[in-house]
Formats: structure tokens, C-alpha cells, sequence
């Protein structure tokens, strides 16, 4: 009974506070120009910083029968951010901060019969903006761009927004 009582006390207690969490991790859903969805781990790194890093995978065929093509990637990104509190509001913030992302990505066509296929490694750098809510609960909401320039293989510009879905702890 007295335990139930602490248990009790200490979970009203977190929810009434908005305890601030050292880790989370989940997935980042979207990507935009940017792959696709990724798994995702936060680190806090003191009250304001943290770094965030991701690992990705997409694939995907297109086009007609006669004009196939397809692609897959395997990626990793990591973003040092600086978080900010939002008007005072508890667990409510805004991070930004710069960082890169390395993927593989492999794909093949096969045009009106013409088969082709191939590999290539693409860096890109740049940096991730967005917002956050980070419950009483064991959960991080966050919404976010992350604008890119490519480094290596493409020298193009891509960005994505993402939804991200994180378990604090």
C-alpha cells in the first residue's frame, strides 16, 4: 500500500512538472526529397543542446512495365541541435542546429528493354529546424525541416519535413 501511494505520488508529480528527459527514440516519418522515414535517437547533451542521429532505408519501383525503375537507400544523418523554450510553456520548445547525413544507394532501369543498374554514395550537409512538445508522459512529438545541400555525387539541394513519434526516457 505505501508503495502504491509513492508510485502514485511520484507519477502526479512528474505529469504536474513536465520532467525534462535525457533520451528519446522512435521515427521520424516523412523525408520529402530527403529518403524516407528513419529511426530515430535523441541525446541530450546539457539543458539546451543535444544530438540527434537517424538511421534510413526507402525503396521503391516505378513506371510502367515497359519503363521500370528502381531504388533503394540505406542512410545515416546526425544533427547537433540547440533547443529554446516557447513562451514560457513547459516541455513546448524549438531546436535548429547543422548537421549531415551519408547514404548508399543502389538502382537499377530496365527502358523498353534497355537494362541498366548501379551504386553510388551521396554526402550532404546542412541542418534541421522545427518544433516539439514533450508530454508528462513518456512521449516527444516534433514537427521539423531539414534543408540539404549535396557534397558528393549530387551537388543539388533537397530538403524534408517529418513528423517525429519519440518514447522519452
Amino acid at each position: 500500500m505505501k508503495l502504491r501511494t509513492i508510485i502514485c505520488a511520484a507519477t502526479a508529480i512528474a505529469c504536474l512538472t513536465g520532467v525534462a528527459n535525457a533520451d528519446a527514440i522512435g521515427l521520424r516519418l516523412g523525408g520529402g526529397s530527403l529518403l524516407g522515414a528513419e529511426v530515430n535517437y535523441q541525446r541530450n547533451m546539457g539543458a539546451k543542446n543535444r544530438l540527434e542521429i537517424g538511421a534510413t532505408f526507402e525503396s521503391e519501383s516505378t513506371g510502367p512495365s515497359g519503363a521500370k525503375v528502381s531504388w533503394t537507400y540505406l542512410g545515416a544523418v546526425g544533427i547537433y541541435q540547440w533547443k529554446w523554450n516557447i513562451a514560457g510553456i513547459n516541455g513546448f520548445n524549438w531546436y535548429a542546429g547543422p548537421g549531415a547525413a551519408v547514404s548508399f544507394g543502389m538502382w537499377s532501369s530496365n527502358i523498353l528493354g534497355h537494362k541498366d543498374s548501379g551504386s553510388d554514395i551521396y554526402v550532404n550537409v546542412g541542418g534541421q529546424v522545427g518544433i516539439e512538445y514533450d508530454f508528462s508522459f513518456p512521449l516527444l512529438l516534433s514537427l521539423d525541416v531539414r534543408p540539404m545541400f549535396g557534397v558528393l555525387h549530387d551537388a543539388g539541394f533537397g530538403w524534408g519535413a517529418g513528423l517525429g513519434v519519440r518514447y522519452t526516457f
